[in-house]
């Protein structure tokens, strides 16, 4: 990657912040629809057609314009795409807003799923268990371990 479209990544995500900072400040006023669908194609545009690299930055920002809209499962699909994406290769900070986000709407989308469908509400901190564990990053050998460690503790 050149310097060149590490500059354009840099503005792409500084755009997507001040778009999303736009619908946070605007929480009591009607809320401009349809930015979350906006945000999503420019990430994929970036992706797919300029092929640049996308960071944990990008993620939150997009993440954060569909939370703001309370898109839950929007948002949720798009962490777990960024979860994809790395796949362990890039690592996330964790103190980071794409963190705290991604993780917030995968529980607002389980809970709201969970209360549609009368399943009980174990399935909200099972399936947040499963997103965090895939986060963590284990040796295949070590996981059997990690879970019968984990049943004991809770």
């Amino acid at each position: 990657m050149n310097r060149d479209s590490h500059t354009i990544s840099n503005l792409f995500v500084d755009g997507l912040r001040l778009y999303s900072d736009d619908l946070m400040a605007c929480h009591d006023k009607a809320l401009p629809k349809g930015r979350s669908e906006d945000a999503l194609r420019m990430l994929n545009y970036m992706k797919d057609t300029l092929r640049l690299d996308l960071t944990p930055n990008h993620y939150a920002a997009v993440i954060r314009v569909a939370c703001a809209e309370q898109k839950w499962t929007s948002a949720a699909n798009i962490f777990r795409i960024q979860m994809k994406d790395f796949a362990g290769y890039v690592p996330m900070d964790v103190h980071g807003e794409a963190l705290e986000l991604g993780l917030y709407a995968v529980a607002k989308s389980i809970q709201r799923e969970v209360t549609s469908s009368n399943r009980p509400n174990s399935d909200v901190s099972e399936e947040l268990f499963d997103v965090a564990r895939t986060l963590a990053i284990v040796s295949p050998m070590d996981l059997d371990g990690c879970e019968f460690f984990v049943c004991l503790y809770f």
